[in-house]
């Protein structure tokens, strides 16, 4: 029971782990059966790596404290079965939230430079996988990063960035195993969804290398009270599947601002793979301007036509020939009554990042941009794939090559 007060701190410092000195680093634990968050972090250059965070009625890792921090590094845990209040009616009467009223596997609000979240494998959660919000600024020098994580089967979003600026997303893999608990509405949620709740905030953020496969829709970049400028979306997988079908929703969504204002996005889309060949929804919409005035579009991969609005010269249409991109998805021995536990749990996934590399016959293959700057952004130096592996040359988009 959350509000039992032997067991939880209810003014607002919610973390059975909670570390609020500066340079504090936390490793190779076991937190489970939590009664809040797992660990909540509120110090500067503080380290929480290595841990296992299992089934907590909040949050597993959050680092949003009241005032900015900068320099914390969330690297290499398995954060699973976060956002248990999910299953509480009475959630809303004592955790201070309304409406849906679930929160982030890991959540970092109110961060600045050089803060990072890496390598984490998050899963199970029923709400945000990665909660990069609200109030995060980092600067062009030192921004926020979420790097080479696993977030898969969250109930709320893959990865979400709401009321942040200089944020780099890169390098991770976003997927849903059709796990019928960990779907919302019915369906699975966005991969990646750069959105502002309440105020215009998003600004100056770089999506690239990463891949996300079979959710309701892998890339939501706006509406509501988004504003976006200075965003840059590139060399990323986005792969259909049931999920993709399961409503009909596009592949991509780029929405103008709806709430506030009717603001277009602002940044460049280059440089993507989106293969919906399995499904049979639409690749993109688009509601917003295009060009100098909103979202510059050049050199993507669809498997079907998109609309001319957002189609140039430079696109590849068709077959992409990916190596097996309708390969279907599972888990296994999901938690039940017998594993309780984290030691007990032995869920495992099929995902194979292998099945989304291009094959040697892909018109994907060198069809990629010059980098040269374009729409008023110069494109991030992408010298890697999604995997770490050297590209043969910058012109070369999505996974690595064969």
């Amino acid at each position: 029971d959350p509000r039992g007060a032997a067991y939880l701190n209810l003014d607002g410092s919610k973390g059975i782990v909670s570390l609020k000195a500066d340079g504090i680093r936390f490793e190779g634990f076991v937190i489970q059966n939590v009664a809040g968050d797992g660990f909540n972090i509120g110090g500067n250059d503080v380290i929480v790596r290595g841990n296992e965070v299992f089934f907590t009625y909040a949050s597993g890792i959050t680092s949003n404290p009241s005032s900015r921090v900068s320099g914390i590094l969330i690297e290499n845990n398995v954060v699973r079965y976060a956002s248990m209040m999910i299953f509480d009616p009475n959630r809303e009467q004592y955790y201070s939230c309304s409406a849906q009223c679930v929160v982030g596997s890991i959540k970092v609000g109110k961060n600045g430079s050089n803060s990072t979240v890496r390598g984490n494998e998050v899963a199970y959660g029923f709400g945000e996988g990665i909660n990069v919000g609200k109030d995060n600024i980092g600067t062009a020098a030192s921004p926020l990063v979420i790097e080479g994580n696993f977030v898969h089967d969250c109930n709320h979003t893959g990865i979400y960035v709401n009321d942040s600026r200089y944020v780099i997303v890169r390098n991770n893999t976003v997927c849903s195993t059709n796990v019928e608990l960990n779907l919302w509405d019915g369906d699975a949620p966005a991969g990646i969804k750069l959105y502002d709740e309440k105020t215009p905030g998003v600004r100056d953020i770089v999506v690239y290398n990463n891949l996300v496969v079979n959710m309701g829709v892998p890339l939501l970049w706006g509406g509501r009270y988004t504003a976006s400028t200075g965003v840059y979306v590139g060399y990323n997988t986005f792969v259909g599947g049931p999920q993709a079908d399961a409503k009909g929703k596009p592949g991509i969504i780029i929405d103008r601002q709806d709430k506030g204002g009717t603001a277009p996005q602002k940044g460049v889309y280059e440089n993507n793979i989106l293969d919906y060949s399995m499904s049979n929804a639409a690749v993109i919409k688009m509601n917003g301007d295009t060009g100098a005035n909103g979202v510059g579009f050049r050199n993507n991969a669809w498997s079907s036509n998109p609309p001319a609005s957002v189609k140039t010269s430079s696109d590849v249409v068709g077959a992409l020939k990916l190596v097996k991109s309708d390969a279907a998805l599972s888990t296994s021995n999901y938690l039940s009554k017998n594993n309780t536990t984290a030691a007990s749990l032995t869920v495992s996934n099929n995902l194979n990042v292998n099945n989304y590399r291009l094959l040697a016959a892909s018109p994907a293959i060198g069809a990629g941009s010059s980098h040269n700057n374009f729409n008023g952004i110069t494109p991030p130096t992408v010298t890697t794939d999604h995997d770490g592996g050297l590209r043969s040359d910058l012109n070369h988009n999505a996974l690595q090559f064969y």
